[in-house]
């Protein structure tokens, strides 16, 4: 008999409720985590975006510090307030251009994305933005309207750099509208109490202090020589995209750009490929040859055992492990990464040695002219400019000759192959407006003549022709004619005017030949009756046949020690002694050179401290003493200087 059987099991029951309950709970952890991913990715968009616009604002705001310089100096040139070239200059046209460069209207260009493997992959920018409305990103600073607040007449309270004074009221608004460098902007009232000398007395060039960047020419926050211009303004890129409400963000930072006119001031100033530390015979510097302060060389080539306090450049340098910069020595690229930050990091020190290019928002630029320096007949040079925005044109602003107040050219010459002078043309100030003179050379005259003459006509060696002149001399002979005193005519250019003057007059070579007019200096032992200093400029080879401003006289106030009156001596050539050979030659103060910078591998350095005699030979080492020190005051400045601009861009804290 078969039974079945039967199993029993557990019975079990479905909560509802719970189940519910624990799905509606799994729901809302996922609504939130999902809703905190997309917050997270809401801010990183947010980061990423921010990170996206101050890049190219950073771009657009690099991109100023070399257009502006260069608008600047075309404001000063002739044309440039002609209707076809004027709007170009424009700050609305500069901060456009700055935009363009930048590229701030382009997430991403194609060519960037395709070598770097990105045209093929999604971007989270639903479009580019087209860069504008350049009024939008770029303000003035309030209360002032426009693109720029000027720094010129325009007080716009704590924080901001010394007001400049002008004497025309016309360079406010032109300053609104262009950047304008001018002689006419001058610190005055404004400035008074905010420079460190009396405006009164030195309103073009004062002590200010240098600015807090990592490009040596001075020490960060020290007093400097210098006027600065400045402009003022705010940026948004970000408000560019103001249409979009939903990716806008509302953020605004406030600058103030400057453009600092420096004269040159420091020991060795050369915008030239420089070997410092050598001459090129390949003999050491040496005891004799004494360097204070900071040293500028376009680039540097630095030799031998000597130290340099400092040393800054635009183009690079090279740095020989036996010599010293800052007493560090450096066997290996002095730029090389971390060298600069060890070296602040243990000494807490700026570092000795620095290029422009390396110094963030700033650029150097040397206004350097190169022969036409020395030249008012040069082509480029030669003829009156007419439709000019800035009240000082270019020439007159870099061009050294032209900046003379006296002009001593010579018009007349035996023959083409014989140029000793037969006649000359004298140019001085009577009441601040030129006065000139024919004067036919009249050498047995000119001997007897009381008051002596400055000038005279000699033969080199039998066969070099020269003109001479004689500083000393000058007061005597100026006087009786009404002259303004030697405070105004304190400085000359001699040229060959080879445009106006006789056919037969040569322009001279360069470099100098000896068939060429030539110039003797003598006379200039003691130059204290030049008051605000004495400078000569001249395109001929330079005799200084007799000892140079070695009679000291009163410095002014804020100068202590034993003080010579200011001067400058520019020629493309110098020789010393003239028939005869000078046994040794000391020199105090400061050498540049205007010699130019190819940047080719070929191109040759100069030696600034290689001096050569009258007879044309290379000094021996040891016949050559050199103090070169810094100007440090304005009271020390000559009447005519090299000229460099510094541009900064500094953002106003709040």
């Amino acid at each position: 008999m078969n039974a079945t059987r039967r199993i029993r099991r557990s019975r079990g029951y479905v909560s509802y409720v719970m189940v519910l309950s624990i799905g509606a709970v799994l729901t809302m952890l996922m609504i939130y985590t999902y809703r905190d991913a997309s917050q997270s990715m809401v801010v990183s968009s947010g980061v990423q975006q921010r990170a996206d616009y101050l890049s190219k604002e950073d771009a657009a705001l690099r991109s100023l510090l070399s257009i502006v310089p260069n608008r600047a100096i075309r404001a000063m040139q002739d044309g440039s307030a002609s209707v076809a070239n004027s709007p170009s200059l424009t700050w609305q046209s500069i901060f456009q251009d700055a935009l363009t460069q930048a590229d701030a209207g382009t997430a991403i260009s194609a060519d960037v994305a395709t070598k770097t493997g990105l045209s093929t992959t999604y971007s989270g920018n639903t479009a580019d933005s087209a860069a504008n409305n350049v009024g939008v990103v770029f303000r003035a600073i309030s209360p002032e309207t426009g693109y720029v607040a000027s720094g010129c007449v325009n007080t716009l309270g704590a924080g901001f750099p010394p007001v400049l004074n002008t004497t025309s009221a016309n360079v406010v608004t032109l300053d609104q509208t262009y950047p304008i460098i001018s002689s006419s902007k001058y610190y005055g009232t404004y400035a008074s109490s905010q420079v460190g000398a009396p405006v009164a007395t030195y309103p073009q060039f004062n002590l200010i202090p240098y600015p807090n960047i990592d490009f040596g020419y001075g020490t960060q926050g020290a007093n400097f020589v210098a006027k600065r211009n400045w402009w003022a303004f705010s940026v948004n890129l970000y408000e560019r995209d103001y249409a979009n409400q939903a990716t806008r963000i509302d953020q605004s930072r406030d600058y103030v750009l400057s453009l600092y006119e420096i004269p040159s001031q420091l020991a060795i100033s050369a915008d030239a490929f420089a070997t410092l530390g050598k001459h090129s015979s390949g003999t050491d510097w040496g005891s004799e040859i004494s360097v204070e302060g900071q040293v500028f060389a376009g680039r540097a080539d630095v030799q031998g055992a000597g130290s340099l306090a400092g040393l800054a450049s635009r183009r690079g340098m090279s740095v020989s492990s036996s010599s010293k910069i800052g007493d560090q020595s450096f066997t290996s690229d002095p730029f090389a990464p971390g060298l600069r930050e060890t070296y602040q990091i243990t000494t807490g020190e700026f570092y000795p040695v620095s290029m422009s290019s390396e110094t963030g928002r700033a650029a150097f630029v040397p206004i350097n002219r190169g022969i036409e320096f020395y030249d008012r007949f040069a082509d480029g040079v030669y003829g009156t400019p007419t439709t000019v925005l800035s009240p000082t044109n270019w020439n007159d602003y870099s061009v050294g000759a032209q900046q003379c107040a006296m002009k001593l050219d010579v018009t007349g010459v035996i023959s083409a192959t014989d140029q000793t002078p037969t006649a000359i043309r004298f140019t001085y100030k009577v009441n601040g407006a030129d006065v000139s003179e024919d004067i036919p050379v009249d050498t047995t005259a000119w001997a007897t003549a009381t008051p002596r003459v400055p000038f005279d006509v000699v033969v080199l060696s039998g066969s070099r022709p020269c003109v001479v002149f004689k500083p000393e001399l000058l007061k005597a002979y100026l006087t009786p004619k009404g002259a303004d005193a030697l405070s105004v005519n304190n400085s000359i250019a001699v040229n060959a005017n080879y445009r106006t003057g006789s056919v037969d007059v040569r322009k001279p070579s360069f470099p100098c030949i000896d068939s060429d007019v030539a110039l003797i200096l003598t006379e200039c032992t003691d130059l204290t009756e030049f008051t605000k200093g004495f400078s000569l400029v001249t395109n001929l080879r330079l005799y200084i046949a007799d000892d140079f401003n070695i009679t000291a006289t009163t410095p002014p106030s804020g100068i202590t020690g034993t003080f010579y009156p200011p001067a400058s001596l520019f020629a493309p050539e110098r020789r010393f002694g003239s028939a005869d050979e000078p046994w040794k030659v000391e020199h105090a103060g400061s050498v540049g050179s205007l010699a130019g910078n190819d940047q080719s591998a070929t191109s040759s350095s100069v030696y600034l401290l290689d001096l050569k005699t009258g007879g044309g030979n290379t000094m021996a080492a040891h016949k050559i003493s050199v103090n070169l020190k810094p100007v440090t005051h304005p009271g020390a400045l000559p009447p005519i200087t090299a000229m460099n601009w510094l541009m900064v861009l500094e953002e106003k804290r709040q």
